[in-house]
């Protein structure tokens, strides 16, 4: 079994359908600024002021969320026999552990 393995929920979201389910969960309005450049310095910022954060970690977070991260084939169901659950369902779950 050993190898490299793509993985991944039952749904396909941009990370901006991802907040839309989280703050919804939350019972919080989604906020969200469109912006007619992207700086990741200035987003982690802007992220770090928000959430109370490390500008430094939440910098090169930012720069991550411009690149598309699509599993082309997901190995869960057929190399692991497991169901993927949607994103909306782990968010849920893990929520709750919060």
């Amino acid at each position: 079994m050993p190898g490299r393995y793509d993985i991944a929920g039952a749904d396909t979201l941009t990370y901006e359908e991802m907040t839309e389910v989280i703050a919804d969960l939350l019972g919080q309005p989604h906020r969200s600024v469109p912006l007619p450049f992207s700086s990741s310095r200035l987003e982690g910022a802007a992220a770090a002021l928000v959430a109370d954060g490390d500008r430094d970690l939440l910098t090169p977070l930012m720069e991550g969320l411009h690149a598309d991260i699509l599993v082309r084939e997901n190995m869960l169901p057929t190399r692991f026999g497991i169901s993927p659950m949607t994103f909306r369902e782990a968010a849920e779950r893990a929520l709750q552990r919060l």
